[in-house]
């Protein structure tokens, strides 16, 4: 299983915690956390928009390599 690398809910964009302790699932391999329990049954309605989310954000996040070789 993959951990959930963001800290904040993939569904409405609030920081993990900011409601008490975060639920999660995991989806296709992929765990998943949320503000609340309310934001469990959005996902569940429509999980591949939520893994596009994810890869699109964790995309954006991860700086580019480069190339830092003196000469």
């Amino acid at each position: 299983v993959k951990p959930y690398p963001l800290d904040v809910c993939i569904v409405t964009g609030l920081k993990l915690g900011s409601m008490g302790e975060p639920p999660s699932l995991i989806h296709q391999g992929q765990q998943f956390k949320f503000c609340c329990a309310a934001c469990l049954p959005k996902f569940e309605n429509d999980p591949a928009m939520f893994l596009q989310k994810l890869s699109t954000l964790t995309k954006s996040a991860v700086p580019q390599t480069q190339n830092t070789q003196k000469q």
